[in-house]
């Protein structure tokens, strides 16, 4: 039964026309599985109303244009349907959360025990995507005055198909600037936060020539930091740790020499003054550390990290 809203007042004064309000159930008499369908770009719903048990076909309120916002309706899920204007499609404009459909638990404790907890949430079913998608030149943005925590509970992956930057330094080159209303039903375009540049890495040794990544015929700066995996290979040679690399032929050359030298060494005599000779150089003085760099062809990199 439709329950109709007097709103002669309304409209006497503003020429809103009347609306109609209405309970309902998604779904019909049989569940079946196109209870919500898509047809001709148009999301619709069949909706039992209640307590008459007519049946209806609704369109969901998802917004307009390319500005949209959408959840999954569920065969069963209660909701209130309006008619504008008092006849035609009815629209659905909200779903109930009743003793049929209690508040969701999302694993987060009060700070009470029993307390009715202060957040912000959105929780779907099993299978079910969560999208967040930015129109062309729009930025998403994660603003947390704490920590932010991105687990992966099934699947253990979490993929980054962009240049990855991680660290403090790690900023736009500009704040981007969000669209907003202009004059005369104008929208005044917004602009994408200025992409961030890491610093150009300076090696122990000699200059590292700057790597081509696969889709560019541009070099790009050797990352300062590198973030290494599991699976990259660890890039140590005589440009990027001269001093170690040094040492090591170094140390290696006395043994070789020693190897080679005629007759016996009783004692090792020969070998100990050999490397306290050795030891007593610039190029003998052991490292105590190395660039170690990541092979950057993963294009990752770590700032101020």
């Amino acid at each position: 039964m439709k329950v109709s809203i007097d709103r002669t007042a309304l409209e006497d004064a503003s020429g809103i026309p009347e609306s109609q309000l209405a309970m309902g159930q998604v779904g019909g008499t049989a569940k079946t599985g196109n209870y919500v369908r898509l047809e001709g770009g148009r999301l619709l719903v069949e909706v039992t109303l209640q307590p008459s048990g007519e049946q209806v076909v609704a369109t969901v309120n998802t917004g307009g244009g390319e500005n949209a916002f959408y959840l999954p309706l569920a065969y069963g899920d209660r909701v209130v349907l309006d008619w504008p204007g008092g006849d035609g499609q009815a629209v659905i404009l909200a779903r109930l959360n009743d003793r049929d459909g209690p508040f969701p638990t999302f694993g987060v404790p009060s700070a009470e025990q029993g307390q009715v907890p202060l957040y912000t949430a959105l929780k779907t079913g099993s299978g079910q995507l969560v999208l967040i998608e930015s129109g062309d030149d729009g930025d998403v943005l994660l603003h947390s005055g704490g920590s932010v925590q991105l687990r992966a509970d099934s699947g253990y992956q979490v993929l980054v198909s962009a240049r990855t930057h991680i660290g403090v330094g790690a900023q736009f080159a500009s704040e981007p600037t969000g669209a907003c209303v202009g004059a005369e039903g104008k929208t005044v375009g917004g602009s994408a936060g200025g992409a961030y540049a890491p610093a150009a890495h300076v090696p122990m040794g000699a200059p590292i020539p700057p790597v081509l990544p696969p889709d560019s015929t541009k070099p790009v700066p050797v990352p300062a930091d590198g973030i290494v995996r599991v699976k990259d290979s660890i890039l140590s040679n005589s440009a990027t740790d001269s001093g170690f690399w040094a040492f090591l032929i170094g140390l290696a050359g006395v043994f070789i020499a020693w190897a080679a030298a005629p007759g016996p060494d009783p004692g090792g005599v020969a070998l100990k003054g050999a490397l306290s000779t050795f030891f007593g150089t610039p190029a003998g003085q052991p490292p105590t550390s190395l660039a170690s760099e990541h092979r950057s062809a993963s294009l990752n990199t770590a700032s101020d990290a």
